[in-house]
């Protein structure tokens, strides 16, 4: 997180926070936890470039279904679906674990992304500590008062204490304050701002540091994952070897003094989606129905194919050609940055580098394939057409 980023804490007691605490970067999540009754906001400005570990996904997600399950492993050594209510003991543990290694805070992303901050004293400078509108709060009682079910966590308690009595409007005001429901509804709209690219740019990823347990290495989640959907995904049973491993990666990753390549990978992978899934979409979409005209909806397959293929084909690339699928492929699956110098290539980079190799020859691979079948589909009979449809 570079200098200058602005953070935001929202409580109902007129102090700054000094340690452990969590802040926002953006002013409206900030202002959702001012219960009912006073309401200071503190805005802090980062005087040098904080060191976050990020955790990816909807990692501030208070639930069993393993939104939590990375940083259970990394503070209690294996997944703990039902503390996941323990926030205070979460952050503890993150921040004792991580202070040997030079981390000052977390990035988590709920609706919003939040910072887990360790040590507030430690390159953030006060910038003001206002007291805001009080909020007029509306109980919602199907919340408040219900139990947690077999995926969701038990309600937090607020995390400042609200003093007891109604809200007091400030001298002079007139009408309704502003109410929970409509503050909470903004918070939801000011993280909505980041759903698209460039995304969250007040934090820069170091992708040569990036630690994934997705990992093959890390032999005891992988029959575990086989077979099921990427959503059920879960690291309940990661063993204590392979936990020691990650630990073991992390401490080196994030001890390391320099950047690695220096490529951008975000940008990287973000120009493979932004160029292939909307189009691998429409050719789904043209298939999924039964074909009323086989041959028109062969012509828009066959258009769809050379579409997505047409920037790696040369004057060779006839399906008669024998090494036309094979050369097809390689051209397409091979990235400039595959040419990068092996010494500039960290472990964790040289995994994305075969992540976006191995998905680019998987694409291509089966688009080639497709093309073989379709190539003189136009010309084909009405049995044939359907058939190749169908395959």
């Amino acid at each position: 997180m570079p200098v200058g980023t602005v953070l935001y804490h929202g409580r109902t007691t007129k102090d700054a926070p000094t340690v452990l605490d969590w802040a926002a970067v953006e002013f409206d999540h900030a202002y959702m936890f001012c219960q009912d009754g006073p309401c200071y906001v503190v805005s802090f400005m980062a005087t040098h470039d904080l060191k976050l570990a990020y955790f990816d996904g909807s990692s501030a997600a208070k639930m069993k279904t393993g939104s939590l399950d990375a940083q259970d492993v990394l503070t209690w050594g294996h997944t703990f679906p039902d503390r996941c209510a323990d926030e205070w003991q979460r952050i503890e543990r993150l921040c004792a674990w991580a202070n040997p290694l030079g981390v000052g805070a977390f990035l988590r992303m709920g609706y919003q992304f939040e910072v887990m901050m360790c040590d507030f004293s430690a390159g953030l400078q006060v910038v003001s500590l206002l007291n805001y509108l009080p909020k007029h709060f509306q109980s919602q009682p199907h919340l408040r008062n219900s139990t947690a079910d077999k995926d969701g966590c038990v309600p937090l308690p607020p995390r400042y204490p609200s003093p007891t009595g109604p809200h007091i409007s400030p001298e002079g005001w007139r009408r309704a304050l502003p109410n929970n429901y409509m503050t909470d509804f903004q918070g939801l709209v000011t993280g909505s701002w980041l759903n698209y690219a460039p995304g969250e740019t007040r934090v820069h990823v170091d992708y040569s540091a990036l630690v994934t347990f997705y990992d093959t290495a890390l032999t005891s989640l992988v029959a575990q994952r086989r077979g099921v959907r990427r959503d059920f995904h879960r690291l309940t049973s990661i063993s204590m070897d392979d936990t020691a491993r990650v630990r073991a990666e992390l401490a080196e990753a994030f001890g390391r003094r320099t950047r690695g390549s220096g490529v951008d990978w975000g940008s990287i992978t973000r120009v493979i989606v932004e160029r292939y899934a909307e189009r691998l979409e429409t050719l789904r979409y043209i298939l999924e129905p039964e074909p009323f005209n086989a041959t028109q909806e062969a012509a828009l397959v066959r258009v769809q194919l050379l579409t997505m293929l047409v920037p790696y084909m040369t004057t060779d690339s006839v399906p008669t050609n024998p090494s036309c699928t094979s050369s097809l492929v390689q051209r397409c699956s091979t990235p400039p940055t595959s040419l990068l110098p092996a010494g500039l290539l960290t472990p964790q980079v040289r995994r994305i580098l075969d992540a976006v190799q191995g998905t680019l020859r998987e694409i291509y691979r089966r688009l080639t394939l497709m093309w073989v079948d379709a190539f003189d589909i136009e010309e084909a009979s009405e049995d044939r057409t359907r058939a190749v449809l169908g395959t």
